[in-house]
């Protein structure tokens, strides 16, 4: 494929992707093929996110009507609070799709929203890409980046608040997860923490 022949430039170390089983079917999977000198690849069970790139940077991989329905049913937060508490850095991917596809309706506050949410208050960055070759190339290119010695991730602190008491760390969790749906702020969370 005429497109992945521009990850193919010069001699550089080739990229680490492990990628969840759950995967073996995505078209992104489809397209390694044609880019495997630059890409070792293999397939294994990730507690959290889709994608490992260079045992470092775990990505979560949407398409676009895939974003929008984990967003209506409240699943993309359950994800993000995962990936926040996982041991890698993380980021979600959103690709776009042909415009054909017919979305769930959701308004443009809605989807604003739970971007403000994923960026500033979990920390969470959100990239979105044209399609899967896009994708594979920014996995490629970030994997490029990690592989320097002088690499260094710079990450949004969340805006996530934990109450100052002395709490247990079970319980900071729980309030932090809380915390992550829209519209609970740390004395509500605080509150239904004590009631259930």
């Amino acid at each position: 494929m005429q497109e992945n022949r521009e990850l193919n430039t010069g001699r550089k170390k080739p990229v680490h992707l492990i990628i969840d089983h759950r995967e073996h079917a995505s078209r992104l999977v489809s397209e390694l093929g044609s880019c495997s000198d630059h890409i070792l690849w293999k397939f294994a069970h990730l507690r959290c996110g889709d994608y490992l790139i260079e045992h470092k940077f775990i990505i979560e991989r949407k398409t676009y009507p895939d974003f929008l329905l984990s967003l209506k049913s409240g699943h993309l937060f359950r994800q993000a609070y995962y990936l926040k508490n996982c041991s890698h850095h993380s980021a979600i991917v959103v690709e776009s799709v042909s415009p054909k596809e017919r979305y769930c309706k959701l308004t443009r506050q809605a989807l604003l929203g739970a971007l403000v949410h994923l960026k500033l208050i979990v920390g969470i960055p959100v990239v979105r890409t044209l399609n899967a070759t896009e994708t594979l190339r920014m996995f490629y290119y970030l994997g490029q980046q990690m592989q320097h010695s002088d690499f260094q991730i710079r990450t949004i602190s969340p805006m996530i608040h934990v109450p100052g008491n002395k709490l247990e760390k079970n319980q900071r969790q729980k309030i932090k997860l809380l915390q992550m749906i829209p519209g609970v702020g740390s004395k509500k969370a605080m509150a239904l923490l004590r009631a259930f």
